[in-house]
């Protein structure tokens, strides 16, 4: 990758450590939200944000519009229905925060609290014949399914998945009775729910020599499971055959990923150590390796097809930036990178 072919945007210190980046467009405003966490040593209490940024329509730059102090916060999903988006943030304390985005604000609407001395690592939502399921995952293994009133929670199927920390959790496409889920014990496992009984059989393992970070259906083929592991690949399974189709090696530990908006092939990763990766998944090679941030890359979302939203951990370091698509640019763009306006 030639030094010029990235260019930094936008640059935020998100005051403690940033783990997470979501994107969205709502009636054509881009707003981008960034979510932290962090340990205070001395006290032990996890600390967070919420962070929202706005994009500035005819100006080449964001605008911090808003941070929410919260319980720290390990991964975030934005559902939108009727008109309303949506932010569910799982967090420490066993806490779900859900926040409403509207009119250039975000507001704490609803919360569940859990059990203070777990964790909520792993968020997911669906709607099902108009009521919202929402599933989190925990520091002990265990997975739980909620019913979302808009103002409170009920549990309504909860389960020991696995013995170590579930990083990843997520409903199969368009079925509230089938999970996902993925833990630093290496398995990745779909499991059936059957609501009648409260429990959870799990229909398939597959193992691997290192955890799971992350999980997601794929964006168009209902059949395909993409996810990230500790052992810094991102691999697209089939879930009847529970066969890999593809896999790309990131050279780090791929904590989170987003498919690309405009191509379903291309997929950004925080790889940890090992940067940001832009990949074609189905060529299974790595087009960017974005190396912008100075510390463990742990958060990253796309603002359109060429610029990206990411964040790292320990400088707790926000950027928005674009990086040379040589797939549709031609070789005079890269001498006019820096003309390139958002």
């Amino acid at each position: 990758m030639e030094k010029e072919s990235c260019k930094i945007l936008f640059k935020d210190d998100t005051y403690f450590y940033a783990d997470e980046v979501l994107c969205v467009d709502v009636h054509s405003f881009i707003y981008v939200i960034c979510a932290t966490y962090q340990l205070d040593e001395i006290s032990g209490k996890r600390n967070g944000s919420v962070l929202l940024y706005k994009k500035l329509h005819d100006e080449k730059s964001f605008v911090l519009l808003k941070r929410l102090k919260c319980d720290g916060i390990y991964n975030m999903k934005l559902f939108k229905h009727d008109g309303k988006v949506l932010l569910f943030s799982a967090c420490a304390q066993a806490k779900i925060n859900v926040y409403t985005l509207e009119n250039d604000d975000l507001t704490l609407t609803a919360k569940f609290e859990g059990n203070e001395s777990d964790l909520f690592l792993s968020i997911d939502t669906m709607n099902s014949l108009n009521e919202l399921f929402v599933v989190a995952s925990n520091n002990i293994g265990m997975i739980s399914v909620y019913k979302y009133y808009g103002e409170s929670f009920e549990c309504v199927i909860e389960w020991k998945a696995h013995h170590y920390e579930t990083w990843a959790v997520c409903f199969e496409v368009g079925n509230n009775s089938e999970v996902f889920s993925g833990a630093d014990d290496g398995a990745l496992v779909r499991w059936k729910l059957d609501y009648s009984t409260n429990n959870a059989y799990p229909l398939k393992k597959k193992q691997h020599e290192m955890g799971i970070c992350s999980i997601l259906n794929h964006p168009s083929d209902s059949n395909l499971l993409a996810y990230g592991s500790y052992d810094e690949h991102v691999r697209i399974l089939n879930k009847d055959t529970s066969q890999i189709i593809y896999s790309v090696n990131t050279n780090g530990g791929v904590w989170r990923f987003n498919f690309s908006p405009n191509d379903e092939n291309l997929i950004a990763t925080a790889s940890m150590h090992g940067g940001v990766c832009i990949i074609n998944i189905k060529e299974q090679k790595i087009l960017q390796n974005f190396r912008g941030h100075e510390s463990i890359a742990y958060g990253v979302d796309w603002i359109d097809s060429t610029t990206l939203a990411s964040c790292s951990f320990y400088d707790h370091t926000f950027l928005i930036w674009t990086y040379l698509d040589n797939r549709h640019f031609s070789s005079n763009d890269v001498l006019n990178l820096s003309n390139i306006v958002l």
